[in-house]
């Protein structure tokens, strides 16, 4: 318990030094907010729909980015070991497609895809894709340097060696690398909403920011925190619940 209080100690004095350095400071108030305001908009912003319009928006690019680049890169990932040919032609273009900043194909995949749905859901999966693919990659192989002995030594069959050892230790390092996933995945949505939207929690903030709204700025920006450790605490369950090895 005394722990937890610890914790919250450093937080609770920075909002107490934010509060106190913009009071009776209208400058600084109108360019940092204060806590109290934030909290106050937050509170009427909580009882409308358009916040709860704006974050299902993101919510759903999101979910929709992360299963699909979490797919399609666990997929690639384990053919890229299955096959040396496949990992040796394909390994100078993941380097040059992973050193593309993802501000610098945003427009493009709108241009592609539209403003719709499916290019905010393209960006989120691109987000994503590399990192899974680098996880069910290192997984596997490392998972093959561990076991592979012992199941040639019972003589397993290749498709029990890769159904029962291979899959499952890919899909392990996938799943612990969802929580970094999901931070790749928001960010993807939040350019793409940033960029060319009509919903989510990045136009939400664009919005605000064009009026020079900070608290509502402020509101989305703890939306989206939220998103995260909520789906990060999701995860985690999924992860404890299904997989306790794991933890281990």
């Amino acid at each position: 318990m005394k722990n937890k209080i610890m914790t919250f100690i450093p937080g609770a004095l920075f909002l107490l030094f934010w509060q106190l350095a913009v009071h009776n400071n209208e400058g600084a108030k109108f360019l940092f907010s204060s806590p109290v305001d934030i909290m106050r908009v937050f509170g009427m912003e909580i009882l409308t729909k358009n916040l709860w319009i704006n974050a299902w928006a993101t919510f759903e690019v999101v979910i929709l980015g992360l299963a699909i680049g979490s797919i399609l890169g666990t997929v690639f990932g384990l053919l890229m070991w299955a096959s040396p040919a496949v990992k040796r032609i394909s390994q100078p273009y993941i380097a040059i497609i992973s050193a593309i900043p993802i501000f610098a194909i945003a427009p493009m995949l709108i241009i592609w895809f539209g403003t719709g749905l499916l290019s905010k859901v393209v960006m989120a999966a691109f987000a994503v894709f590399l990192i899974a693919l680098t996880q069910a990659f290192e997984g596997a192989k490392t998972a093959a340097k561990d076991y592979m002995f012992f199941a040639n030594t019972i003589k397993a069959s290749n498709v029990g060696i890769v159904r029962k050892i291979i899959v499952p230790a890919s899909v392990q390092w996938v799943l612990v690398g969802f929580k970094m996933n999901v931070g790749f995945a928001i960010l993807g949505a939040f350019i793409a909403e940033f960029i060319s939207s009509k919903a989510g929690l990045g136009y939400y903030i664009l919005r605000s920011s064009s009026t020079f709204d900070v608290p509502r700025v402020m509101v989305g920006i703890i939306m989206i925190t939220l998103l995260a450790v909520a789906m990060n605490y999701v995860i985690g369950f999924i992860e404890r619940r299904f997989m306790p090895w794991a933890r281990k």
